[in-house]
């Protein structure tokens, strides 16, 4: 699943061209599904409206071609269940959920938040764990007990960085939901584990790597597998010393043709220059590599 980025043009607001340009460039790259207003899409500077035209537009582009999982997100459960109604209205075919993060956790408090976004709407949930960002991981046997209480949940995007947890989940939810990596930089770790996809915001401007290291891992090939993240590794090395994502995502989609501008939104800042630079070559590399092998994976 590629989760898109959210183009904004130099003074903040929503470049709409650029958005039907991702989408478009998503599907064209033959990606299995698209995840507008997640993280990557810095769903936390959008407002109502700038979520539901971003939704609509995605929805119009690919046009029933890959399923659109709408980003509906919100530190407030009541925005979170209208967002979600908004989604389904406009056409989306699932629903990705943060739990709520304002405070510690709480597993009545992160239950009731799924609750009320599963009540507000028909469409299948994938519950979005990612410690780093809410500052707890839900634990495995809660996820159970929302499982069973929350019919409507149908997968989990597991950002965790805990690889062992993963793979308790893998063995504990997997044959109810799909469990799917959502840490791109454990993509293979987490691909050899036994997930069944994995969400990536490379796809916005190289969906062909990815897709090499899926095919490699689904096949077994091992030596393969390992040969192809060798290469993505000096791109996630860049992105956790930076700890700027959107940034390097949407600068490299700058330097691989892209016509949007590296523009994040306040309080995420652009890269450094001499990232940029390094990035630049990070991008040629992967374009040089892709070039090479494409042929003998497809």
């Amino acid at each position: 699943m590629a989760v898109s980025v959210t183009p904004f043009k130099r003074d903040l607001s929503l470049d709409e061209d650029g958005v039907r340009m991702v989408a478009s460039f998503l599907l064209e790259g033959g990606v299995d599904a698209v995840v507008p207003c997640g993280s990557m899409g810095e769903w936390n500077s959008l407002t109502d409206e700038e979520v539901s035209k971003i939704i609509e537009i995605t929805v119009d582009e690919v046009n029933g071609k890959i399923p659109v999982i709408a980003g509906v997100s919100s530190t407030s459960s009541i925005v979170a269940a209208r967002r979600a109604r908004m989604a389904e209205d406009l056409g989306a075919d699932g629903l990705l959920v943060l739990p709520a993060f304002y405070s510690r956790y709480n597993f009545l408090g992160v239950l009731r938040h799924f609750e009320l976004v599963a009540h507000s709407t028909d469409l299948g949930i994938i519950v979005y764990n990612f410690p780093d960002a809410v500052g707890y991981e839900i634990p495995t046997p809660d996820l159970e007990m929302m499982i069973e209480k929350i019919p409507s949940i149908v997968g989990m995007k597991d950002s965790t960085t805990d690889m062992a947890e993963f793979m308790f989940r893998l063995t504990r939810l997997g044959d109810r939901i799909a469990v799917l990596l959502g840490n791109e930089p454990y993509c293979f770790h987490g691909l050899m584990a036994g997930s069944p996809g994995v969400f990536t915001s490379m796809a916005n401007f190289n969906p062909k790597i990815m897709r090499m290291l899926y095919e490699a891992a689904k096949d077994r090939r091992v030596d393969e597998a390992r040969k192809i993240y060798q290469a993505m590794s000096s791109y996630f090395e860049l992105r956790r010393r930076s700890r700027r994502p959107a940034a390097i995502v949407k600068q490299a989609m700058v330097y691989s043709g892209h016509k949007i501008e590296p523009t994040v939104r306040p309080p995420l800042t652009e890269l450094e220059e001499n990232d940029k630079e390094l990035l630049r070559r990070i991008v040629r590399n992967l374009e040089e590599f892709c070039g090479g092998q494409l042929s003998d994976i497809s």
